[in-house]
């Protein structure tokens, strides 16, 4: 089925669902012909058809032989969360929603749960507008808000975890708050300056500016400076190798003057390769420098002198599984205090 077919199925769908939902056809009521259908969306008999039957597979029409289509009347089972679909892009695939035992893994002790990179969302989009289903957004970029409209308009209950677009629901960290008690941790060795490892802020990444701020305004509440010579601008792909990149940060804020001895990494996915390649020029953490990194690095393991600043990813399970258990309903909008697990240990810190 072409592109555009799908568009005017869909287009026909949600006029359909607008016209029950605003009351014009109530439950038990007939909808339009299809030779009326027709003339409204200036469309092929076949179009109709399709839509119609989605609808009536779907539980909002029925069909009487021989007497037309007619609204179903809609209850609570109608609108129980039976699938879920967490939709992500290539940054989020390795973070700790997918770890073993973390998020995912309960969510489908749940109900059954689809992942779905958004490469290839566009395929599914028919078919995840549906009642039924639900949607989990990591990371949506603003490209995609139009994609968040259309299934908000056909009453798709949805989720954005690490944006905060309005007036959609989300779950997020509360960055200024981990960040403040991280830029504690890297100032307690005494350290008056901090290397900063960042990535460039764009379109794709718009929370990377709200992280940015955050750490910025903490380094200057704590009487902390960031030098020139220790702001180092990186890529960020999390398929990557990023032993050149690191490397070359390592001998920017160690090699260079003045060696660093607190150094913030906004990535974890920079984490190994950084480590990695300190040691290769003979740099300890804690003997040498201590280091903050948003989330936790990849495995989970931190060396002594480390701190992560990690999400709180048993609360974003019980809020979503929340939010399943009333059918989708109700508003979300919850930036959630971050844990400080520092190395070896890996011990949780609530402060």
């Amino acid at each position: 089925m072409s592109i555009k077919i799908q568009g005017k199925i869909s287009l026909i769908k949600n006029a359909l669902l607008a016209d029950i939902r605003s009351g014009e056809l109530l439950p038990g009521a007939r909808i339009p012909s299809r030779s009326l259908c027709m003339e409204r969306f200036s469309c092929a008999r076949a179009s109709v058809d399709r839509a119609v039957n989605e609808l009536i597979s779907d539980g909002v029409l029925y069909a009487r032989q021989g007497a037309g289509t007619y609204v179903a009347e809609q209850n609570d089972k109608f609108h129980e969360i039976k699938q879920i679909y967490v939709i992500y892009n290539s940054d989020s695939r390795k973070d700790g929603f997918f770890a073993p035992g973390s998020v995912e893994d309960a969510l489908r002790r749940e109900v059954p749960v689809t992942l779905l990179s958004i490469s290839r969302l566009g395929a599914q989009v028919n078919n995840i507008a549906r009642p039924g289903n639900m949607i989990i957004w990591k990371y949506p970029g603003y490209k995609l808000l139009s994609l968040l409209d259309f299934f908000a308009n056909s009453n798709v209950p949805q989720i954005m975890i690490g944006r905060t677009f309005e007036p959609y629901n989300y779950i997020t960290v509360d960055a200024a708050y981990g960040l403040d008690r991280g830029v504690r941790f890297l100032k307690g060795n005494g350290a008056e300056n901090v290397a900063f490892i960042c990535t460039q802020v764009d379109i794709k990444r718009p929370y990377a500016a709200e992280r940015q701020l955050a750490f910025h305004e903490a380094v200057i509440e704590h009487g902390m400076h960031i030098p020139r010579q220790f702001l180092v601008r990186c890529e960020m792909d999390c398929s990557a190798d990023y032993t050149q990149e690191m490397e070359k940060a390592v001998k920017q804020i160690f090699l260079h003057g003045e060696a660093a001895r607190a150094v913030f990494l906004e990535c974890a996915c920079w984490y190994p390769a950084f480590i990695e390649a300190a040691g290769r020029h003979g740099l300890i953490p804690d003997r040498d420098f201590r280091l903050l990194v948003f989330d936790n690095p990849y495995g989970g393991f931190l060396h002594k002198g480390c701190c992560s600043i990690y999400q709180d990813y048993e609360s974003t399970t019980a809020i979503i599984k929340e939010f399943i258990s009333s059918c989708g309903s109700g508003k979300i909008h919850i930036r959630l205090k971050p844990q400080l697990i520092y190395g070896p240990e890996n011990h949780l810190q609530y402060s």
